[in-house]
């Protein structure tokens, strides 16, 4: 090959590397570009919704006006969450869920963890909320999510039941998980009234330790094992 064909294929070769090079940076900003839009309007949803859901009731509230207030496509709340009901989920966790996480990380730390100190992660950042216009309309949202049962897809670790059951080794993963249930109802029933914010340190000392001794409490006693108990008395 001559060296002008040498040449003229190596201009080819650096023409189509450079070429590559070029589409792969292309794909790679507007890919970049894509996730910093949906994030962007991930976040306006969560913050209009939060505003809206501030001075009126959830029921109130619809997922097109969450979009309008938003500045968003009309269809974007479905686009990114699937419902109004997973939105107020992923505002609750993205909202609540650091307050929890370096308490309960510190507290689970050791095994078993102390049931004491689970429980004072748990009440500190009530507490707290309870305190706080905005966080008042957290644990109002909160409130309306559990209590009522509402079918919910956690993310956050310490939304999902399983890992506060694992928290009681000594007893079955069915009686751990009813017995968080209860605390927890107890607890958000408590934080999550609309009409009594202000709890009293003593209020929130009795809920306490009535929370710690339900959870501490001796496993429950068979019912067969319970009758034949009673027959040999």
């Amino acid at each position: 090959m001559s060296t002008i064909g040498k040449t003229a294929v190596a201009q080819h070769f650096v023409s189509l590397i450079q070429s590559m090079i070029e589409t792969c940076s292309v794909s790679w900003f507007t890919n970049r570009m894509g996730e910093k839009v949906a994030a962007g309007t991930r976040a306006k949803l969560l913050a209009a919704a939060e505003r809206l859901l501030l001075t009126e009731r959830y029921e109130d509230v619809s997922v097109r006006a969450i979009c309008v207030a938003a500045g968003a496509n009309p269809a974007a709340v479905h686009y990114h969450f699937g419902s109004k009901e997973a939105l107020i989920a992923a505002l609750i966790e993205d909202r609540l869920g650091p307050l929890w996480a370096e308490g309960l990380a510190a507290a689970t730390a050791t095994e078993p963890s102390s049931v004491p100190a689970v429980v004072d992660a748990v009440l500190a950042p009530f507490v707290d909320l309870a305190a706080d216009p905005m966080g008042r309309l957290h644990l109002r949202l909160l409130a309306g999510l559990i209590l009522r049962r509402r079918p919910m897809s956690w993310q956050h670790q310490w939304f999902r039941m399983e890992s506060w059951s694992q928290l009681l080794p000594e007893l079955t993963s069915g009686e751990a998980r009813r017995r968080w249930q209860l605390a927890f109802d107890l607890i958000i029933m408590r934080f999550g009234s609309t009409e009594d914010y202000d709890i009293a340190p003593s209020a929130v000392a009795t809920l306490r330790e009535f929370v710690i001794a339900g959870l501490s409490a001796p496993p429950p006693v068979p019912a067969s094992t319970a009758s034949h108990t009673a027959v040999q008395e």
